[in-house]
């Protein structure tokens, strides 16, 4: 009799193709588990990449040249905390007027104050010694956080991550360049009327006096 043929190579072998590789397993939980953390991490470094950004915007501030700048500078860093906390205020109003604006809104942030001795440093005499700026700036620090202190939490990390403050200079351009179109646009339609006004002056002027001439000529031949 013939002899039955001899099964191929490994078909006689224990290993089974439905065994797993652990480490492929590992290698995918791996990769889930990154897939599934991108999102927080991306949020990390975007709230980090904004709160160095102000940190080094402050220090800036903190330390321009003058005497001046550098309290207008801390004025500046109030603005753009309220700015943040969505009280954005009429950048047309001086520092008295905001001040008298949030006295009742944000007590805490001692706004009259500060408006006051930022006016002194900017318009007053040049008679303040260099430690005025850093007192006042430490005045700035401590209403900041009063400020932010009487929020919510979730508002204080809105506050903390907004990036409406780094808008607010182009804001603030762009209303004033709406403001001086109004205003050319008024002065113009004025001057127009005031064109106007005095062509119907001349032109009833030029028809008036020949004929009151020609009514006294008449007049006198009559008489």
């Amino acid at each position: 009799p013939a002899e039955p043929p001899s099964p191929p190579p490994g078909a006689m072998s224990d290993d089974t193709d439905d065994d797993e590789d652990p480490t492929d397993e590992t290698a995918s939980w791996v990769v889930y588990l990154g897939l599934g953390l991108l999102p927080f991490v991306l949020l990390g470094l975007f709230a980090a990449a904004v709160i160095i950004a102000k940190t080094v915007r402050r220090r800036r501030r903190r330390a321009l040249e003058t005497l001046p700048a550098r309290v207008d500078g801390g004025w500046q860093e109030i603005l753009d905390l309220l700015t943040d906390m969505g009280r954005a205020p009429d950048p047309l109003m001086t520092r008295a007027e905001i001040a008298a604006q949030l006295q009742a809104d944000v007590p805490q942030l001692g706004a009259s104050t500060l408006a006051a001795r930022a006016d002194r440093a900017v318009f007053g005499p040049d008679d303040l010694p260099d430690a005025a700026a850093e007192e006042y700036w430490d005045q700035v620090m401590a209403a900041r956080s009063g400020a932010t202190a009487a929020l919510p939490w979730h508002r204080r990390l809105r506050t903390a991550l907004s990036l409406r403050s780094f808008r607010r200079g182009a804001a603030e351009r762009r209303r004033e360049n709406r403001r001086r179109r109004v205003n050319a646009r008024a002065r113009a339609k004025a001057q127009k009327r005031t064109e106007a006004l005095r062509r119907r002056r001349s032109s009833v002027r030029g028809t008036t006096a020949p004929s009151l001439w020609r009514t006294i000529r008449r007049k006198g031949r009559s008489s």
